[in-house]
């Protein structure tokens, strides 16, 4: 969906503001927030320094720590990104981002909701209702001992060598040992390598064969109330996080009866329609899951039409659902892959959509009371000193009148006021 969204921008500034665009790309959210706040080294998610000046940014450039050679972020808008972003507690290895000056500006949501669920496979439910009428799609059905027989156990993951991204039950890097406190905090306690939901770590050492596996991909994408959810649904669960490309093969290849944890924004897993459990407190979530479009506030401040735009850009979640699948379509059947498919799927939105991207677009009807559209400039501007602001009846948009004899209109005025005696 991220790049999805981008891809639809991008044209949209290419083609109707006449903008050149140049794609970037990042391996997660925080190598972009990172961007967005010009860090050298930010492709590789950390932060060595903020750049300031030219020297910075050649040198940086050099050494391979930045794309583009000139002191501006080499990332000026990303769709889809999150609040935590914002808060430092959530980057513990970088202390080189000022944050109470981030230079990453929140536009607005991006119009739905951007969560992390647990996932099954259909097959597994349509067994389990068939032969035992047994809810799989809820969490009451994980917490007694029946539900082992639809899945592999744990132990034969074990046995065929999958093994953690990170092994232990500590790290070594603050930001992963960071989320093992907080999951620790939440009642999930650690079994070599593995996390199990305390229903499960009752089992004592017969966890392996008695908890229902669950595969996560990665540390750097803390999920807290879902991990919350689960812990306090009584669940047997045992947790293993594997990294994002051990995590894409064992699931698109269905390699065992596990549940999964998946981002409900990207189109990976579509094609299985894979069947989403319901959690304690489902759908309880916090703001900080609601993904925002950001932006680089330079960038901002130099181009009106360009900042309406990037500020006003909505897809709601069943356009957003229809977008997905159209993309997984595209990648099964006309075997399209990375820029290829996006550039496609989203021309192909872009002409069926122009009904909701069109509201996008700074035009008359932008413009707020005190103001008019100067068509020159496709902006929206004051009426200056001597003028108010009126709706025209035949048009129906803002317009500047001259303000009337025995009156006056100061800047940004909708109602000339009337001259004081003398």
């Amino acid at each position: 969906s991220q790049s999805l969204l981008a891809q639809i921008a991008g044209i949209l500034v290419e083609e109707l503001l006449g903008i050149s665009v140049q794609y970037v790309h990042g391996d997660d959210e925080s190598t972009f927030f990172y961007g967005l706040n010009n860090c050298a080294g930010w492709e590789s998610g950390v932060c060595y320094e903020t750049i300031r000046d030219a020297g910075q940014a050649s040198q940086a450039n050099q050494s391979g720590h930045k794309l583009f050679s000139d002191p501006l972020p080499d990332v000026m808008f990303v769709p889809e990104l999150q609040e935590w972003l914002f808060r430092p507690e959530e980057h513990p290895d970088t202390t080189a981002i000022p944050w109470n000056s981030s230079t990453a500006v929140g536009l607005g949501f991006a119009g739905f909701t951007s969560f992390a669920w647990m996932y099954i496979y259909q097959d597994s439910a349509v067994v389990a209702w068939e032969e035992d009428q047994y809810p799989l799609g809820l969490w009451r059905g994980y917490t007694h001992q029946k539900v082992l027989r639809y899945f592999d156990p744990p132990a034969k993951l074990i046995e065929d060598g999958v093994k953690a991204e990170v092994e232990g039950c500590q790290s070594d890097t603050a930001e992963i040992q960071s989320g093992m406190d907080r999951l620790a905090a939440m009642g999930w306690i650690c079994r070599d390598s593995w996390w199990l939901t305390p229903q499960c770590a009752a089992e004592g050492l017969n966890w392996t064969q008695a908890c229902v596996p669950v595969l996560d991909d990665d540390w750097g994408y803390f999920k807290p109330e879902l991990y919350g959810a689960l812990a306090q649904g009584k669940m047997l669960l045992a947790k293993l996080t594997v990294g994002y490309d051990l995590h894409w093969e064992l699931v698109y290849y269905q390699a065992y009866r596990a549940a999964f944890l998946w981002w409900d924004t990207d189109n990976m897993f579509t094609a299985a329609e894979p069947l989403r459990v319901v959690v304690p407190g489902n759908g309880l979530f916090s703001a900080g899951d609601m993904p925002l479009n950001m932006a680089w506030q330079g960038m901002l401040q130099a181009n009106e039409p360009l900042k309406h735009l990037l500020s006003n850009i909505n897809i709601g979640n069943a356009q957003l659902d229809r977008l997905l699948s159209t993309a997984s379509k595209a990648a099964e059947e006309l075997d399209l892959t990375g820029p290829e498919m996006f550039q496609q799927v989203a021309c192909e939105w872009l002409q069926k959509n122009s009904d909701t991207w069109s509201t996008w677009l700074l035009d008359a009807r932008s413009c707020s009371r005190g103001e008019y559209f100067n068509e020159e400039t496709s902006s929206c501007r004051a009426c200056e000193p001597g003028k108010y602001s009126a709706t025209d009846r035949n048009s129906g948009i803002l317009v500047c009148r001259d303000c009337p004899a025995g009156y006056f209109c100061e800047l940004l005025y909708t109602i000339p006021q009337p001259c004081m005696k003398g």
